[in-house]
């Protein structure tokens, strides 16, 4: 985290116990003022990276970092005043100081992350509504994995649910180089099943060859470019026999 330069003032952590205080007035002030707010502006920030925010000098900001929740917030208390949601998403924000000064805030999340915000204030006819993307690389990287798996159950158990699925049904190249023996493989794709910038392939692999062929998912992974996934019914195909294999990429594969 950054080191943040403060005064002598006393610094005052904001703490999840207050929130109580905010759900006595937190339903109708956001009826009521919703409509003065100017547009919402988006902020993408990353860890390790102070995230640069431009506030009202006058009236109640609003930052949001749904969906990411916060239980404390650190700063000088003589610069601003501020109050956490019920929900601990958003971040209502008063500055007590003019027009083209900054200050700095400490935001701890749940879990124990921390962000660091500098905040301009300036002079606008409206309070600011700002959202915070956290660009966490982790939680990128699980979700990523999590998709991934709903993709191969969905195409296992044959459910389209909220996928774009097609029949296309063609020969696919296998690259030999993982495993020589996938020579004697035939490979035709089936269904194609897409959803975000994820692309999942059925295929039907037969032993066209007159011996028994060892299949692993690693090696079925590097027979073809761009494999995030695969997932096999079993690892033994006899001569004649044909299997359902299951794949997840990124772009479709190539004849």
């Amino acid at each position: 985290m950054n080191k943040m330069k403060m005064s002598r003032r006393k610094l005052v952590p904001i703490y999840a116990v207050l929130i109580p205080i905010l759900l006595l007035s937190s339903s109708s002030y956001g009826a009521n003022l919703g409509t003065d707010y100017a547009k919402k502006e988006e902020l993408y920030i990353e860890y390790k990276q102070p995230a640069q925010v431009t506030i009202s000098s006058t009236g109640i900001n609003r930052i949001s970092i749904a969906p990411f929740i916060a239980t404390t917030i650190w700063g000088d208390s003589a610069e601003y005043s501020a109050l956490l949601s019920h929900n601990g998403s958003e971040l209502f924000l008063t500055s007590k100081i003019e027009a083209g000064k900054s200050f700095a805030l400490a935001v701890q999340l749940a879990g124990g992350r921390v962000i660091d915000l500098l905040l301009h204030t300036v002079e606008a006819d409206r309070p600011k509504i700002v959202r915070v993307e956290l660009q966490d690389e982790s939680l990128a990287k699980l979700e990523e994995t999590l998709e991934i798996k709903r993709l191969l159950n969905a195409m296992m158990s044959k459910a389209n649910g909220k996928y774009y699925v097609t029949q296309m049904k063609r020969v696919v190249k296998i690259n030999t180089d993982s495993n020589e023996t996938f020579a004697a493989l035939n490979a035709e794709q089936n269904m194609v099943y897409r959803f975000g910038n994820l692309v999942g392939v059925v295929l039907t692999l037969k032993n066209k060859g007159k011996k028994e062929v060892s299949i692993d998912a690693k090696s079925l992974a590097k027979a073809f470019k761009g494999v995030l996934a695969v997932s096999l019914h079993n690892q033994l195909l006899k001569s004649g026999d044909s299997m359902e294999a299951f794949l997840v990429l990124r772009k479709e594969l190539e004849s």
